[in-house]
């Protein structure tokens, strides 16, 4: 009975649908009546109106709440916009100022005495293949001048593979007499490849590497350059620029540029006689009793210190910086 009463039920809807969709076919086939299609027509078009109006108003009312919830600029990204607009400023006017290499070399006679590439841009805009390239050419513009005494190129951003070009020159030049390589990218493989070239250099008397690195292997190098316990150190600097983070180390560099500054003053000429060396130093020795060398006013080479506080416990301060000239 369940079954039967269910299926006289479908039956019934379908008969219903049926009989709706012929009533549709047969509207659609009568013809619309003019006046129906008027009343239809201003339906449509109050509807249109309507729309429109609502539509507007949605608009509005969104324009409204953009500009209600819009976040003020904040002092923070307004200096920050200021900052990077200084930064492309500067970055345009340090293009513009940019030392160019091979005009410095142009313009510099072959006697000229020195050779300047401060604040030179042209490292710093090339990849590394062109790097390598522009470093060989100030290394060969150096090397074809014979007169040049002075050399200095700070905050070029100069690497290592440009302080191992250089220290390769330096082994066999005999005319300069000043590197100047501060601010710029060397680590302390760079500064070790200038101070094993320096070992046989015989007429470099000042080296600046101050804003470069402070390790520990840069300074040991350093040190050992101008040790007077090392049989192949560097005689003739009397002038280094560094900052060394370790007393031993300082002091190592003090003692053997004060003595290259004795021996340039006169008073060890590799000729000299027996005499004269143990003269010598003997006044090393007296002057080493009477005043250290780092508070020698006669010293050649000098020294600044941070200010710190006294502790307690001076032990706990197992570092601090110290720059030699």
């Amino acid at each position: 009975t369940v079954c039967q009463s269910q299926h006289s039920l479908a039956q019934l809807q379908q008969q219903q649908q049926q009989q709706r969709q012929q009533q549709q076919q047969q509207q659609q086939q009568q013809p619309i009546s003019p006046s129906k299609l008027k009343s239809r027509m201003s339906v449509f078009e109050n509807l249109g109106s309507q729309h429109d109006e609502e539509l507007a108003r949605v608009r509005e009312e969104a324009r409204k709440r953009r500009q209600s919830e819009m976040p003020l600029v904040s002092s923070t990204a307004l200096s920050s916009a200021r900052s990077n607009l200084e930064n492309v400023l500067a970055r345009k006017q340090s293009a513009e100022d940019s030392v160019s290499i091979a005009k410095v070399f142009a313009d510099n006679a072959a006697d000229s005495s020195s050779i300047v590439l401060n604040n030179t841009d042209e490292f710093r805009r090339s990849t590394l293949l062109q790097r390598k390239t522009k470093y060989r050419e100030v290394v060969d513009g150096l090397r074809r001048r014979s007169q040049v005494r002075t050399f200095a190129c700070t905050n070029a951003d100069l690497d290592d593979d440009f302080a191992a070009q250089l220290g390769n020159f330096l082994r066999t030049n005999e005319t300069l007499t000043e590197v100047n390589l501060e601010n710029n990218r060397l680590t302390a493989a760079g500064v070790q490849e200038l101070a094993e070239a320096l070992q046989e250099n015989k007429t470099l008397r000042t080296l600046k590497l101050l804003e470069n690195t402070q390790a520990t292997p840069a300074a040991e190098a350093l040190a050992q350059l101008v040790s007077v316990d090392n049989d192949k150190r560097n005689s003739t600097l009397t002038k280094i620029t560094f900052t060394f983070n370790m007393t031993q180390h300082r002091d190592t560099v003090a003692k053997g540029l004060k003595h290259n500054h004795s021996l340039s003053k006169g008073w060890g000429s590799r000729s000299s006689s027996a005499a004269d060396l143990s003269q010598q130093q003997q006044q090393e020795q007296q002057e080493e009793q009477e005043m250290p060398a780092a508070e020698s006013a006669a010293s050649p080479v000098s020294f600044s210190r941070p200010s710190m506080k006294r502790r307690k416990r001076p032990s706990t301060m197992k570092k601090f910086s110290m720059t030699a000239e």
